[in-house]
């Protein structure tokens, strides 16, 4: 069972009314202390399904008072061990179906982390490039795979999809400006190696992302749905990034190498195939937050954010429907090591 910790700070003559809001099935417990001479700390502590539902109330009720800060904390064991209500003999008339993802402030702060730009994020894209062009060139599925473990690119692509739902253009900046850093990144590297080393572009690892097929939307998309449950769930980037980094990494590698070779059809191909599983990945990944209902709290925000998404999937779905048909009806797609 999954459980939270919320410290509340409001002004000292509202502890009494935090304490009311801190009530319902997901809380196991309620305390307050002196905080300073003005505000006094309300720690809670709950069912982590019911962090959303009470962050929303404390900040739509003291969200205007000044000093009102309220923190989250993941808990890795409390003392003694919280009893679910059913195994206390609690009569359930119903089954409960509480809400398996984060909090929409744990969510958002992760995508600030995951659109933020820093050596180590080059440092990381860096390295999967060298990685997956040995293992390209050496058509070793194994190494391609361990390029793909540092899952450099799954942060600001997650990260454009959450701004994307919550309509946050500030954020949606960031998150793509560190994308595209990412992705020239890779490319130039690319370039260099091709131009510099003796890959072999007959290798069938190379060859594979030279052309679009089925199974690659099946891939991309799987990866966009992945990317955003994992994001939502708390489950290690490194479990899902793989599968994001696959879709993305490995045909901007390939783009780099065809280039460096001046094949300029395989190139194209490749960019095709790249955009796509861009394209692709968001599409799917923003459908994945809408569904599990991620929006602002305040109403007209939420109102905005409901728009801005439905623009951006149907804008996402009108390029991949571009891409796709371009792919398919353009021998230069096909034009393989030509």
């Amino acid at each position: 069972m999954a459980l939270r910790l919320i410290e509340a700070v409001v002004p000292d003559d509202q502890a009494d009314a935090a304490r009311e809001l801190c009530q319902g099935d997901a809380i196991h417990g309620v305390w307050t202390y002196d905080f300073d001479d003005e505000h006094r700390g309300v720690r809670v502590l709950l069912d982590a399904k019911g962090t959303e539902e009470l962050l929303d109330r404390l900040s739509h009720r003291f969200e205007g008072q000044e000093g009102f800060r309220a923190l989250v904390f993941r808990l890795e064991a409390v003392l003694p061990r919280i009893t679910p209500k059913e195994e206390q003999g609690t009569e359930k008339t119903e089954p409960q179906f509480g809400r398996s993802r984060l909090s929409r402030a744990e969510l958002y702060a992760q995508a600030q982390e995951g659109a933020e730009l820093n050596w180590v994020f080059f440092a990381t894209v860096l390295l999967s490039t060298v990685v997956a062009l040995v293992g390209l060139h050496r058509n070793d599925v194994a190494v391609i795979i361990g390029a793909m473990v540092l899952a450099p690119l799954l942060g600001p692509n997650v990260a454009l999809a959450i701004a994307t739902t919550l309509g946050d253009k500030v954020l949606a900046a960031g998150a793509l400006r560190k994308n595209v850093s990412g992705l020239v990144l890779a490319v130039a590297v690319s370039i260099a190696a091709g131009a510099l080393l003796p890959i072999d572009l007959t290798s069938p690892a190379i060859v594979a992302r030279t052309q679009l097929s089925l199974p690659d939307l099946a891939l991309a998309a799987s990866a966009g749905v992945a990317g955003g449950i994992a994001f939502t769930t708390g489950v290690p980037a490194s479990v899902i990034g793989v599968m994001v980094a696959v879709a993305l990494l490995p045909p901007a590698v390939v783009m780099g190498v065809a280039v460096g070779w001046q094949k300029w059809s395989m190139a194209q191909g490749t960019a095709l195939l790249l955009a796509v599983n861009v394209v692709c990945v968001n599409l799917t990944a923003v459908a994945t937050f809408a569904a599990q209902g991620i929006y602002p709290r305040r109403w007209w925000e939420a109102d905005q954010a409901r728009r801005a998404t439905r623009r951006a999937l149907f804008a996402w779905g009108l390029l991949l429907l571009v891409l796709v048909v371009l792919v398919f009806v353009s021998p230069v797609a096909l034009g393989g090591l030509q």
